[in-house]
């Protein structure tokens, strides 16, 4: 068997981000599920002022649980990588 045919299992450590309060107290860091968990939580409830950080920059999340314009390399892999596949 050729060995550059071999494919390889990388180890990929989950991107986090720090998520805060329209107070600007740290709720903790958040992976990709339980950021999207959050802001579906913050779509259910309808409130404003919550943001997170990536890499020095403030990210707002309005009250549709939406990010406006997400910087390149926010929690992006996934589609990245997918759009190998296709």
């Amino acid at each position: 068997m050729n060995k550059s045919k071999i494919p390889v299992l990388k180890k990929i450590i989950p991107q986090v981000t720090e998520i805060f309060t329209p107070e600007g107290k740290s709720l903790g860091n958040a992976n990709e599920y339980e950021l999207l968990d959050f802001l579906a939580q913050i779509k259910e409830l309808k409130i404003e002022g919550y943001y997170c950080m990536y890499e020095g920059q403030k990210l707002i999340i309005n009250k549709h649980g939406k990010i406006k314009r997400p910087p390149k390399g926010f929690f992006d892999l996934f589609d990245i990588l997918y759009k190998r596949l296709i």
